[in-house]
C-alpha cells in the first residue's frame, strides 16, 4: 500500500491540491526535442544529504530502473516490493497509467533499502524518480515537445529555495536577491539531461 502523505512522491497535483498541501509552482520548461530550457522562476537548488528523501517516500521506480540495478549485481528479490507493477497516473499524458514497481524499505524502519550510513549505495544508477527529486514533470497543453518542471519547495524539501522564500530558511552563502534565472537553468539542464537518458517520453 503507498502511503498517500505529503511527501509521497506519487501524489498527483490533484491529490496534492485536495490533501491542502502548497501547489507546485513551475519553475521552468524543457524543449525534450530541440533541448531549449526556459527558466520562468529563480530558483536555487543544492542537495544538504538530509536523507529524508530517502526515508518518508515510496519511491516508484521503471522497468529501465530495474534493469539498471540488475546490471549492477543486485537482485530483483532485494530491492522490489513485489514482482507485480502497480499502476499510477501518468505525468505526461492525459488519461494514461504507468507501470511502476515500488522500492523496499528496510525491516521495521521507513529507509530505503538502498541507504546506508547516511548514503546511497546505488547512487550512480539510481532510479529516475530518485534523479529527478524534488522537481516533477507536467505536461504543456497544446505542445507536446515541452515539459513543464515543477517543484513544491514549502512541503517537500528544505533544499528548495525560491527568492520569495524567509531568508532565515537558506544558508548564510545563498540570500534571496541573489538568486538567479542561472541557478534555474542549471536545475533545468540537471532535469533535461534525466529526461533524455531514462527516455521518459518514449514511454
Amino acid at each position: 500500500m503507498v502511503d498517500k502523505d505529503e511527501h509521497s512522491s506519487l501524489l498527483s497535483l490533484d491529490e496534492i491540491e485536495k490533501n491542502g498541501v502548497v501547489r507546485g509552482i513551475e519553475i521552468g520548461r524543457i524543449n525534450h526535442v530541440t533541448h531549449e530550457i526556459i527558466p520562468t522562476r529563480k530558483v536555487w537548488f543544492q542537495c544538504n544529504s538530509t536523507t529524508a528523501c530517502c526515508r518518508y517516500h515510496e519511491i516508484p521506480i521503471t522497468e529501465r530502473d530495474i534493469q539498471r540495478i540488475l546490471d549492477n549485481g543486485y537482485d530483483l528479490f532485494q530491492f522490489i516490493v513485489e514482482p507485480s507493477p502497480i499502476l499510477i497516473k501518468s505525468k505526461m499524458k492525459e488519461g494514461a497509467y504507468t507501470k511502476a514497481y515500488v522500492l523496499k524499505k528496510k525491516p521495521f524502519t521507513t529507509e530505503c533499502v538502498f541507504l546506508e550510513n547516511g548514503k546511497c549505495k546505488i547512487h550512480e544508477f539510481k532510479p529516475t524518480a530518485c534523479r529527478l527529486y524534488p522537481f516533477t514533470l507536467r505536461p504543456v497543453e497544446g505542445n507536446s515537445d515541452l515539459i513543464s518542471v515543477v517543484v513544491h519547495p514549502d512541503s517537500v524539501c528544505a533544499s528548495v529555495h525560491t527568492e520569495e522564500r524567509d531568508s532565515t530558511k537558506i544558508p548564510l552563502q545563498i540570500k534571496p536577491n541573489t538568486i538567479t534565472l542561472q541557478d534555474t537553468s542549471r536545475i533545468l539542464q540537471n532535469v533535461l539531461k534525466v529526461v533524455i537518458e531514462s527516455e521518459l517520453m518514449r514511454e
